[in-house]
C-alpha cells in the first residue's frame, strides 16, 4: 500500500487507482470543499462556452493553497486526456519561458524567439501525440499562414511602433542605443531568417513532418510549432 497524504486530510480519498504491480495510490486533500467548488473537465468547460469556439474560454483553473494536490490532478488529467485520443502537450516549468534560462533572439517585429526551448517542445509534443501525428493529414489551404516569429496572417502587428505620451518617446526607441556593427550583425540575422516555414517545406503531407523540419531546423521551430497549433485549431478530430 503506496498512500500519498497531506496534513490535516479530513476528506477521505479522492482518487484511487488500481495497478498492475498491486500497488494501490490515495490522493487527500485538505479542505477540498473549502478552497475548490468544482473540478470540471474539458467537455464541461465547452458545454457552457460559446460553441465551437477553441481559445481562452476552453481552459480550467485549478486553484488553491500549496500542497492541497493541483499538480496530481493534472497528472490523471493528462493520463485521461491521452487514453481519450487527446492531443496533449504538459508544459512542467513554466518558469522557463520567462526567466531567460534559454538564448534569446528579438525578431524584428519585437517578439523575442527562443529556438532551443521551441524545439524541446516540438520533442515533447511529437513524443506525446506520436501516433496522432503520423496519423494527422496537414489541411494544405490553412497551411503556411504564419511567418518565422509564429504571427499567423490574420493577426495585427504584435509590437506596433506607437507614440509613448509619458516618457515622450516612440516604443522603439531602443533601437537607436544600438553600434552601427551590432545593427549590421542583427540585419544579417534578420535576412538569414527572413522566410516562413512553408517556403523550406512546402506540402507537408501529416502533421509529424512539420514536426521534424522544426526539430532539425531550430530557426524554424517556433514557425513549426504556430504550423502545428494552427492545424489543430481548424479540425474538430481531436
Amino acid at each position: 500500500m503506496m498512500t500519498l497524504r497531506l496534513p490535516k486530510a479530513n476528506l477521505g480519498t479522492l482518487v484511487e487507482k488500481q495497478g498492475r504491480d498491486e500497488i494501490t495510490y490515495k490522493l487527500y486533500l485538505q479542505g477540498y470543499q473549502k478552497v475548490c467548488n468544482h473540478h470540471w473537465k474539458p467537455i464541461d468547460a465547452r458545454r457552457v462556452t460559446v460553441d465551437g469556439f477553441k481559445g481562452t474560454n476552453t481552459g480550467c483553473l485549478f486553484w488553491g493553497d500549496r500542497g492541497v494536490g493541483k499538480s496530481q490532478i493534472l497528472t490523471y488529467l493528462t493520463a485521461w486526456a491521452h487514453e481519450v485520443n487527446w492531443v496533449s502537450l504538459a508544459i512542467t516549468n513554466h518558469e522557463e519561458f520567462v526567466d531567460a534560462s534559454w538564448p534569446i533572439f528579438r525578431w524584428k517585429n519585437g517578439l523575442y524567439l527562443q529556438k532551443e526551448l521551441a524545439v524541446r517542445l516540438l520533442k515533447d509534443f511529437g513524443t506525446s501525440n506520436a501516433q496522432i501525428c503520423r496519423e494527422f493529414d496537414v489541411d494544405l489551404n490553412v497551411y503556411g499562414k504564419c511567418d518565422i516569429s509564429g504571427v499567423h496572417d490574420d493577426e495585427a502587428e504584435p509590437c506596433p511602433r506607437v507614440w509613448d505620451e509619458k516618457r515622450k518617446v516612440w516604443s522603439d526607441a531602443w533601437k537607436e542605443a544600438f553600434y552601427d556593427n551590432e545593427v549590421k550583425s542583427m540585419q544579417a540575422k534578420y535576412d538569414l531568417m527572413d522566410y516562413r516555414l512553408s517556403d523550406k517545406l512546402e506540402a507537408p503531407q501529416k502533421l509529424i513532418d512539420i514536426v521534424n523540419y522544426g526539430i532539425e531546423n531550430p530557426d524554424a521551430a517556433t514557425n513549426a510549432f504556430a504550423e502545428i497549433l494552427h492545424q489543430l485549431y481548424k479540425s474538430d478530430k481531436y
